[in-house]
């Protein structure tokens, strides 16, 4: 048997991205496809490079079609990394998206996704998630849920251990698949997504929550007139501050543009809860606005206004 070179590789990767390059600087969507899903079928291991892809085709080109079938591929290679792992290594599906935990609605949105593919039996135990640094979790106040969905290990040996096989063994968070027509992104599979739960008689819902959110964010929030019985809608409007890129930009709102919406809101009797973070335009002073932007507020807060809000 012939031995690989060990460059071999790398110069499959090296000549696969200058003929991407090439082929989408004419846009022949198509055909760039088509040799990526080759090169990954030839080289399963070099997996990581198609989540950079997957960016490239949607912030930069911006062809949604075409992101959607990397998305597909990555499912695909992800799901055959595993079983491979399973069968030949015995290991357990390891999250290899921790990334998640940096991003409040990301965390939010991709721990969902378990919660929904447990409910449907799609998964039959909870996967493996290592945290290396617990000072990466946006917001702590979420861990009792994380546990709900999750088999946590904590910095140490155990979770260095698992971290390693990570990408031999993954279970990937951001990209989903439910059914050959529900798939993608988890932001993008969303609607189809619920439909699969109503048809199973299944709750939208991922969460509940828990007392120990309720009872400190409660607490909190009487001191500015936000009695347990209120109807408020929670109000978060993006801006420049915390996670910023070009690709940002285009989904940031101006504040002054919402105060007609806020204001009909509170003449109906429903209070706003605004929440973001500290670099934020400050709202002005209208009684029944909550601007809890710029205060230092227990974590369990924004949980707590996101799930017990009208809207």
């Amino acid at each position: 048997m012939t031995d690989v070179h060990k460059t071999a590789i790398y110069n499959a990767r090296q000549k696969l991205l200058r003929s991407l390059q090439n082929k989408l600087s004419k846009l022949d969507i198509s055909s760039s496809l088509s040799e990526i899903k080759n090169y990954i079928l030839n080289f399963p291991s070099e997996r990581a490079i198609l989540d950079t892809l997957y960016a490239t085709m949607l912030n930069d080109i911006g062809k949604t079609s075409a992101a959607r079938g990397i998305a597909k591929i990555i499912i695909d290679t992800d799901k055959k990394l595993y079983q491979y792992a399973k069968s030949h290594l015995n290991l357990e599906p390891i999250v290899n998206t921790t990334w998640m935990l940096t991003r409040f609605g990301e965390m939010i949105d991709q721990t969902a996704h378990i919660s929904h593919q447990i409910k449907l039996g799609q998964i039959k135990k909870k996967p493996i998630l290592p945290i290396l640094d617990q000072s990466i979790i946006c917001n702590k106040a979420f861990i009792p849920y994380l546990h709900d969905n999750f088999s946590i290990l904590y910095p140490g040996e155990e979770a260095d251990y698992f971290s390693r096989y990570s990408m031999i063994s993954p279970i990937n968070t951001t990209f989903v698949k439910y059914s050959n027509n529900v798939y993608g992104h988890y932001s993008d599979a969303a609607p189809g997504i619920h439909q699969i739960l109503s048809k199973e008689g299944l709750t939208h819902f991922a969460f509940n929550l828990k007392d120990e959110t309720k009872q400190i964010a409660e607490e909190y929030l009487k001191s500015f007139g936000l009695n347990n019985n209120d109807t408020f809608v929670t109000l978060h409007l993006r801006e420049s501050g915390f996670v910023d890129g070009n690709r940002h930009n285009w989904r940031n709102n101006e504040l002054n543009e919402h105060l007609e919406a806020i204001k009909y809101l509170l003449n109906q009797g429903i209070k706003v809860v605004r929440i973001g973070h500290s670099k934020m335009q400050r709202a002005p002073s209208i009684n029944g606005l909550i601007d809890l932007t710029s205060l230092n507020r227990p974590p369990e807060v924004d949980i707590y206004v996101c799930g017990a809000c009208l809207f």
